[in-house]
């Protein structure tokens, strides 16, 4: 409410001033998530545990956060926040990088358990995190890794998609 607060104001007045003026938020970051929906909607390392945060650089208070995996309903929250700026008219909305799946290096990718599930069916064939995670990381091109590109990039083309919608 603060940070839209801020927009309402500052964003005409800049405008008025001459300025183009953007946004920036974080496309797949979410702070303060509930515990137990760390499994179901935070993307999963190849290890099968979550990418989360528990603390901040600037603070010792515990805070679960972490990067929503863009199959989950929980992305609706980030669409939501660009729905809320979107009226307030600035020239660009910019999104960060984390959007590449990335996550500062912890590990390229989302593991989750809809991912794998998407996975195993276009493979055929029952595929464990810890096997596809050998298969995308190490040794040469393979089938498992071509199809893991494939779902990971069309998981990322869906979520781009709404986000143009908004």
């Amino acid at each position: 409410a603060k940070t839209f607060a801020i927009m309402k104001e500052f964003i005409p007045f800049l405008q008025n001033e001459g300025y183009k003026v953007g946004v920036y938020f974080w496309s797949l970051w979410l702070g303060d998530i509930e515990e137990e929906e760390l499994l179901s909607n935070v993307m999963i390392r190849g290890n099968g545990t979550p990418k989360i945060n528990k603390t901040a650089l600037n603070s010792n208070e515990k805070r679960l956060s972490g990067f929503i995996c863009p199959t989950s309903k929980k992305i609706e929250c980030m669409l939501d926040i660009i729905r809320l700026a979107a009226p307030y008219a600035p020239d660009v909305i910019l999104l960060n990088d984390d959007m590449g799946y990335a996550t500062y290096l912890e590990s390229i990718g989302c593991y989750c358990d809809r991912h794998l599930a998407m996975i195993r069916e276009k493979l055929g064939q029952d595929i464990s995190r810890e096997e596809l995670r050998q298969a995308v990381a190490f040794g040469k091109p393979n089938e498992i890794r071509s199809i893991w590109y494939e779902i990971t990039g069309k998981s990322l083309e869906d979520y781009a998609l709404r986000i143009r919608q908004v």
